[in-house]
């Protein structure tokens, strides 16, 4: 009974992504077969490679933009310091997070979907963050 509540939840986290707004993401959910969940997996797979390529494009950004003369009052050598620091701690956080979720459902079709569908929340969330960090910048 758990499991299946879990599996729900799943459904329900699935189907939100979906709507998340990512318009390639949402036709890729739409175009799968329902009856070929490996379809889904690769969606969200392919859709993670995209959104971790942001990522490495943002943070090569921060690092080039902490790489120049600090203004007064700010120290940008340590920033970016603090910026390696904070990614490596929030890398080991998510893959310890997402193992943990997908070691929830144990080996079956939804352990693929929950581990990539918990990176990519997490993904997302630290786009969205170093964004606006670049913003402040």
């Amino acid at each position: 009974m758990h499991r299946l509540l879990l599996l729900i939840a799943a459904l329900f986290s699935s189907a939100a992504f979906a709507q998340s707004g990512d318009l390639a993401h949402q036709q890729c959910m739409t175009a799968a077969p329902s009856s070929d969940p490996h379809h889904v997996t690769r969606c969200f797979a392919n859709y993670l490679a995209r959104l971790q390529r942001e990522q490495t494009k943002l943070l090569v950004q921060l690092r080039h933009a902490l790489s120049v003369p600090s203004r007064e009052g700010a120290n940008f050598d340590e920033a970016k310091r603090q910026l390696n620091s904070a990614q490596a701690a929030w890398a080991r956080f998510v893959t310890a997070d997402c193992s943990m979720s997908a070691n929830v459902f144990g080996l079956g079709s939804a352990f693929a979907v929950a581990e990539i569908d918990c990176r990519v929340k997490h993904v997302e969330t630290r786009n969205a963050r170093l964004k606006a960090l670049a913003r402040e910048l």
